[in-house]
C-alpha cells in the first residue's frame, strides 16, 4: 500500500512538472510545499518560496482579491479563472489567470490546495489590440459593416449609424439590401460570388437610402474575411459618403456649360467685328454674315433661326420661320427706328427668364442690335465719303480734259492744272486713309459705349433715388390733399356755412385742381408700386369681350360730352386669366387719351381679336396724331408730346408696365395729322413678371 502511494505521488509530480503553466501545491495553511519548473521559468521564483504563503508571487494590491478567492475555493472546493496581477522575483508585474482546487486524501480528508497560474500577457495584448481596432472603427466617419455570406449584417459601426440614420440595434441581423432603394436593389449574389473567390471590390459607387428617405451616393469597397484555412467566412465593407462631392461635380459641370455659352456669345460679337474690319465689306454682307453668326450663339443652335430687318429689307437664315418663341430688339439710329434683330426657336423649349430664352440672350440680342446701329451709321458715313470721292474724280476728269484742250495754247496753265490734280489726288488719298481711321474710331466708339453703360448704371441709381423721393413726396401729399378735398366738399355742401357766388366759383376751381392733383398722386404711387415690385396681380379667368365692353360703356358718356363717336368691334373671344382691374385701367387710359386728343365730330374705335396665342386689343382715333420722333418715348415716365402738355406724363408708362406684367406687349402707330392706333396684347397663357 505504501508503495502504491509512492507511485501515485511520483506520477503526480511528473504531471505537475510537465505542465506549461506555473503550478504550486500548498498545505492547509496556504504555505507552499511543492512547485514546478514553469514557476521558475515564467516568474523567476525558486526554492526560496518553499514554506512561504501562496500570495508571495501576487502583487500587493491584488492580495485581498486572491484571499477572497481562496475562501471561495474552500467553500466550493475550487476557484476558476480569477484574473489577478502576478509578481516575478524581480518585482515585475505579470497578468495571470489563477485556478485553485482543494486536495483530499482518498478517505476525503483535506490535505491542502493546488494552484495553477497562467501567464496571460499575450492574451491581454491581443485584447487591447482588438479594443483599439474597435475604437478606430467606431470613431471613423465612414460606414464599416460586416456581413455574413448571405448578405446579412453582423456588425455596424457608429459611422454607419450617422451615414444611414439606422442604429446598430435596428440593422444587425437584417439584409444589407434594407438601405437600398426598392426600385434599385444591388446585385447581391453576383457581388458575393466575386468575394467568395477571394477577390476584393474597390471604388464601387452605390446609391443608398437614408432612414429619412434621402438618397446618398457612397463609394464602397468590399473585402473577404478568411479563417486560418483560407476559407471565406465573412465580408467587410467600407462606404465613404460622396454625396456632397457629386453635388459639387454637378455644379462644376453646370458652370462649365454656362461658361461655354458665354464663349459662344463672345464669338458672335467678335465675328461681327471681323466683318466690319475687313476692307470692302458691304453693309448687306455684314448684315447677312451677322444673321448667320446668331444661331450658334444661342442655347439651342439646331432649332434657332434669325432675321435682321433694316429699312424694309430682310436678311435671314435659310431656315427662318416666325414662331411664337420669339425674341427681338429694335435697331435705332439717331433716334429713328430703322429695323430690328429677331431670333426664333423652331420648337418649344422649357421656360427660362424670357419665354424659352436666357436672360444673357436678352443682353446679347440687345448688344447685336446696338452694334448694327453703329455699323449702319458708320456705313452711311462711308457712303457719303465714297460719293464725295466720286465727285472729286469727276472733277479731276473735267480738269484733265480742260488741261489737254488748253495744253497747246498755255503750257504754264497745264502745269498749274497738273499741280491741282496732284493736290486733289493727295486729298483723295487722305480721304482713303480717313476710312481706315474710321475703323479704329469704331473701336473707340465701342469703348465709349462701355463707358456710357457705366455712366448709365450711375444714372439709373440717381433715377431710382429720384423715384423714391417722388413716391415719398406723393405719400406725404396724399393725406393733406384728401383732407383739403373733404373740406372743399363740406364747404360746397354748405355744411360750414353759406358762400358767395365768387367763393363758390373759387371753391370749384380748387376742387378741380385738387382732383387733378389727387389723380397725379395716385399715378405716381401706382408707378412706384410697379417699379418696386410691391404690386401683386389678382388674376381671374375673364371674358375679354365683356371686360372691354364694360370699359367702353363707362367711357361713352365722356365721348358724348365732347361730341366724339365711340364705337366697338368685339367678337366672342376665348377667356384669359388676368387682373380685371389692371386691364380696365389700361383700357380706360387709352380710350380717355383717344377721346381727349380727337376733335369734335371725330371717331374713336375699340377693336379686339385673337392673333395666334394672344388677344390683340386696339384703340384707334382720328385725332391730331403723334410725330414719329416722339413715338419711341411716349411710354417713358413723365414724357409729354409737345402739343399735349397736360397731365403728369405717367398714364402710358403705367399702361406699358401693367401690360408687360401680364406677359403682353404694347405699342403705338401714328403720324401727325393721321390719328393714332394704340395696340396691346394679352397672352392666353399668362407669365407674370411682377
Amino acid at each position: 500500500m505504501g508503495e502504491k502511494k509512492r507511485t501515485t505521488a511520483k506520477m503526480a509530480t511528473t504531471v505537475i512538472e510537465s505542465m506549461m503553466d506555473a503550478v504550486v501545491v500548498t498545505d492547509l495553511e496556504g504555505r507552499i510545499t511543492q512547485f514546478n519548473k514553469a514557476l521558475t521559468e515564467y516568474f523567476g521564483w525558486g526554492k526560496e518560496v518553499m514554506g512561504e504563503l501562496l500570495t508571495i508571487f501576487v502583487a500587493e494590491r491584488d492580495i485581498p482579491k486572491v484571499m477572497d478567492g481562496i475562501k471561495e475555493c474552500i467553500e466550493k472546493g475550487f476557484l476558476r479563472n480569477l484574473e489577478c496581477t502576478g509578481l516575478t522575483k524581480d518585482k515585475k508585474e505579470v497578468p495571470v489567470l489563477l485556478n485553485v482546487k482543494l486536495l483530499r486524501e482518498p478517505k476525503g480528508n483535506l490535505t491542502g490546495m493546488i494552484a495553477v497560474a497562467r501567464d496571460i500577457t499575450e492574451l491581454k495584448r491581443a485584447e487591447e489590440e482588438l479594443r483599439k481596432r474597435a475604437v478606430i472603427i467606431d470613431s471613423t466617419i465612414d460606414a464599416v459593416i460586416t456581413l455574413d455570406l448571405k448578405g446579412n449584417i453582423i456588425s455596424y459601426n457608429k459611422g454607419a449609424e450617422m451615414m444611414y440614420g439606422y442604429t446598430a440595434k435596428e440593422m444587425i441581423g437584417k439584409s444589407i439590401t434594407t438601405i437600398y432603394p426598392k426600385e434599385e436593389p444591388p446585385e447581391l449574389e453576383k457581388i458575393i460570388g466575386v468575394l467568395l473567390k477571394g477577390k476584393k471590390i474597390s471604388g464601387m459607387e452605390a446609391t443608398v437610402e437614408h432612414k429619412n428617405k434621402e438618397l446618398i451616393t457612397s463609394l464602397v469597397s468590399l473585402a473577404p474575411i478568411k479563417d486560418e484555412k483560407g476559407k471565406v467566412i465573412e465580408i467587410v465593407g467600407i462606404a465613404h459618403d460622396i454625396t456632397e462631392l457629386k453635388r459639387v461635380e454637378k455644379s462644376l459641370r453646370k458652370r462649365t456649360h454656362d461658361l461655354s455659352e458665354r464663349v459662344k456669345e463672345l464669338n458672335c460679337l467678335y465675328g461681327i467685328s471681323d466683318f466690319v474690319e475687313k476692307p470692302g465689306t458691304s453693309l448687306e454682307e455684314i448684315l447677312q454674315g451677322t444673321v448667320d453668326l446668331i444661331p450658334p450663339a444661342w442655347r439651342y443652335p439646331v432649332i434657332t433661326c434669325a432675321r435682321i430687318i433694316v429699312e424694309g429689307k430682310e436678311y435671314k437664315t435659310k431656315n427662318f420661320k416666325e414662331t411664337v418663341w420669339r425674341q427681338a430688339s429694335d435697331i435705332v439710329v439717331r433716334g429713328e427706328r430703322v429695323g430690328a434683330v429677331e431670333v426664333c426657336y423652331l420648337e418649344e423649349r422649357p421656360e427660362r427668364a424670357e419665354g424659352p430664352f436666357l436672360k444673357e440672350e436678352r443682353s446679347l440680342i440687345n448688344s447685336i442690335a446696338k452694334r448694327m446701329e453703329e455699323i449702319i451709321e458708320y456705313k452711311r458715313a462711308e457712303e457719303k465719303q465714297l460719293e464725295l470721292r466720286d465727285e472729286i474724280w469727276e472733277r479731276i476728269d473735267r480738269e484733265k480734259k480742260l488741261a489737254v484742250a488748253a495744253a497747246a495754247a498755255d503750257k504754264a496753265r497745264l502745269e498749274e492744272v497738273e499741280k491741282a490734280r496732284k493736290a486733289i489726288e493727295e486729298r483723295a488719298q487722305k480721304l482713303e486713309k480717313s476710312r481706315s481711321a474710321m475703323i479704329y474710331l469704331l473701336k473707340d466708339m465701342d469703348q465709349a459705349r462701355k463707358e456710357l453703360e457705366h455712366s448709365y448704371e450711375d444714372l439709373k441709381a440717381l433715377d431710382r433715388l429720384k423715384d423714391e423721393f417722388i413716391a415719398m413726396s406723393a405719400h406725404e401729399l396724399k393725406t393733406p390733399l384728401t383732407s383739403m378735398l373733404s373740406l372743399s366738399q363740406q364747404m360746397s355742401g354748405k355744411e360750414l356755412g353759406g358762400l358767395t357766388e365768387k367763393q363758390e366759383k373759387a371753391l370749384r376751381i380748387i376742387s378741380r385742381g385738387g382732383e387733378r392733383l389727387r389723380g397725379t398722386v395716385e399715378k405716381i404711387l401706382e408707378i412706384s408700386r410697379l417699379e418696386s415690385g410691391r404690386m401683386e396681380l389678382c388674376k381671374e379667368k375673364l371674358q375679354p369681350s365683356s371686360l372691354i365692353q364694360a370699359v367702353a360703356a363707362r367711357m361713352k358718356t365722356v365721348a358724348e360730352l365732347k361730341k366724339v363717336s365711340l364705337t366697338q368691334e368685339i367678337p366672342e373671344l376665348p377667356p384669359v386669366e388676368v387682373d380685371g382691374g389692371r386691364v380696365s385701367t389700361v383700357l380706360t387710359n387709352l380710350i380717355e387719351n383717344a377721346i381727349k386728343f380727337t376733335s369734335r365730330g371725330g371717331n374713336v374705335t375699340v377693336e379686339a381679336r385673337q392673333r395666334g396665342d394672344r388677344i390683340l386689343v386696339q384703340v384707334r382715333d382720328t385725332g391730331m396724331g403723334i410725330a414719329k420722333k416722339d413715338l419711341p418715348q411716349i411710354f417713358t415716365k413723365f414724357f409729354q408730346v409737345d402739343h399735349t402738355k397736360s397731365g403728369a406724363g405717367l398714364g402710358l408708362s403705367i399702361c406699358k408696365r401693367l401690360v408687360e406684367a401680364h406677359g403682353g406687349e404694347i405699342w403705338c402707330e401714328s403720324g401727325l395729322g393721321k390719328g393714332s392706333t394704340f395696340s396691346f396684347t394679352l397672352p392666353l397663357k399668362v407669365y407674370s413678371i411682377i
